[in-house]
């Protein structure tokens, strides 16, 4: 940056998603990997979380919109799909949602009183601010296992966003389609169906609607 070139070891990174050929109408994103000190069972933890309203099939003759979401918790070396997932947000300032995975079940909510910065996102119009995100953001996730809790994290450094067209508060749950539900719903078979569908993706065979 500015001619400076600064190396990271062992440092917690995130990688962006793929949202396909069709950028959501509307959606919300969580991140954090930076927790406060004393909260319980936080190391090696990181959430992503994220909620959209995409299109299917774009452009096509049967395209079709969907609500779709996935709370990903990593925790001590495991990752925790949760694909079924309710949430109300806010346009801006409220964050709650809540999933389950196999006996896991993640709850988390987060909020912010900073006004935000804007981000540019790809339209039919081409990049525009279509979004809002702060990196200050108050959050509180808890894991909870056979109805126990097994992790309670706080961080005043989470990572939080809205965008698109949000004029509301928003509450849904995730409704994603056959066949692509139950691959979700079962991490091994989605992560050999996504390694194929990136191999037909990359020869240009066909358009993953990403998520």
């Amino acid at each position: 940056v500015a001619g400076a070139r600064t190396s990271f070891a062992q440092a917690p990174f995130y990688s962006e998603k793929n949202w396909g050929r069709a950028f959501p109408k509307k959606w919300w994103w969580i991140q954090c990997n930076s927790w406060d000190d004393g909260s319980a069972d936080a190391e090696e933890l990181c959430l992503t979380a994220t909620g959209a309203r995409r299109g299917l099939l774009a452009g096509g003759p049967i395209a079709r919109e969907e609500e779709v979401a996935l709370i990903g918790v990593h925790w001590k070396g495991e990752f925790l799909p949760c694909p079924a997932v309710e949430w109300t947000v806010s346009p801006w300032g409220s964050w709650r949602a809540k999933g389950n995975y196999e006996d896991y079940e993640v709850e988390i909510s987060a909020e912010t009183d900073e006004a935000g910065c804007g981000v540019r996102v790809p339209q039919e119009s081409g990049m525009v601010d279509g979004a809002r995100e702060t990196y200050n953001g108050n959050l509180k996730l808890t894991l909870r296992r056979g109805g126990a809790d097994v992790v309670v994290a706080t961080s005043s450094r989470a990572c939080l966003e809205t965008g698109g067209a949000f004029d509301d508060e928003w509450t849904a749950r995730s409704e994603m389609a056959e066949p692509l539900r139950s691959i979700a719903y079962n991490v091994k078979l989605e992560r050999a169906v996504a390694d194929r569908m990136a191999d037909a993706q990359r020869a240009g065979v066909v358009d993953v609607p990403g998520l």
